[in-house]
C-alpha cells in the first residue's frame, strides 16, 4: 500500500463514524493545506480507485455531484457532512468569506 492509501485507512479507523467528499478527505490526509492542490486530489482518487476499503466502506457518488468515502451501513454520516456543506455554501454567499467559514463550518462531528 501506498503512503496515501495508508493515510485513507487511518483517517477511517480515527474516525468511523464520519463520511468524506474527496476534498474534505484531503484536509484530514494532507493537514495544513487550507485548500488541496490538483495532485493532492488527484492522489486520493487514484488511492481510493485501486484499494480495498475495509467493511461496508465505499466511494462513489450520493449526490450526483461530489465523490463520498462513506460506510453503507451510516448514511446518516453522509446526510450531516451535505448538510454542513450546503450550510457552508449558504454561508459563504452571505458573508463573503470562503476559505474561513469553510474551516469554522466543516469540522468533524460540528452539527
Amino acid at each position: 500500500m501506498g503512503k496515501t492509501q495508508r493515510q485513507i485507512l487511518a483517517t477511517i479507523a480515527a474516525r468511523p463514524d464520519e463520511a468524506w467528499d474527496v476534498e474534505a478527505l484531503c484536509r484530514a490526509i494532507y493537514p495544513g493545506d487550507l485548500k488541496p492542490s490538483r495532485s493532492q486530489l488527484g492522489a486520493t482518487v487514484r488511492a481510493l480507485k485501486s484499494m480495498k476499503l475495509p467493511g461496508r466502506w465505499k466511494f462513489g457518488y450520493v449526490d450526483a455531484r461530489r465523490r463520498w468515502l462513506y460506510d453503507t451501513s451510516n448514511l446518516d454520516a453522509v446526510a450531516q457532512r451535505m448538510w454542513r456543506l450546503e450550510t457552508f455554501v449558504i454561508e459563504a454567499e452571505q458573508l463573503g468569506e470562503t476559505t474561513t467559514l469553510l474551516e469554522l463550518t466543516d469540522l468533524p462531528g460540528e452539527v
